[in-house]
């Protein structure tokens, strides 16, 4: 325990950092990997088989769509930030349960954020599934830093 009382700061700050980091991250790889739909919506309103066809193919999937299918992630570059984000979390969540001064049950909620794109939800855009998770993984790293804050002041 006395080796990670010289990291204190980075324990705590530590889920915080790595989930700015992931939001750049996948926000830069959806602005690289997606496919915007173009919607005519005055013929939208005026044809009916343009507006079956977009009604069927294009909204029950979302206007943005990520290539591929859009209702699971196939990418190993999009699923491992996810993964490694889980990882951070029950590392911290055990290092600080362990700690009866810092012990804490919120990085479980990061932890579910991360979790909560990856398992499989039958038509649901992976788009959205991620923007349900975003303030998941916000909150909860934020107040992993708020709720280890006892545990900085120990000497």
């Amino acid at each position: 325990m006395k080796e990670f009382a010289k990291h204190k700061k980075i324990l705590r700050f530590g889920l915080l950092g790595y989930s700015l980091i992931w939001l750049v991250y996948v926000m830069s790889y959806i602005a690289l990997h997606h496919k915007f739909y173009q919607i005519d919506w005055l013929r939208y309103n005026n044809d009916s088989t343009y507006h079956a066809w977009v009604d069927k193919e294009v909204l029950p999937l979302g206007v943005l769509r990520i290539t591929g299918n859009q209702t699971q992630m196939h990418d190993f570059w999009l699923i491992l930030p996810f993964f490694l984000g889980m990882l951070l979390c029950l590392l911290i969540f055990i290092f600080f349960w362990r700690n009866y001064i810092g012990r804490t049950f919120v990085p479980l909620l990061a932890f579910a954020g991360y979790l909560l794109p990856l398992l499989p939800f039958n038509d649901v855009n992976l788009l959205v599934r991620m923007s349900v998770a975003l303030p998941f993984i916000l909150f909860g790293s934020m107040a992993t830093v708020w709720s280890t804050k006892a545990f900085a002041r120990v000497k």
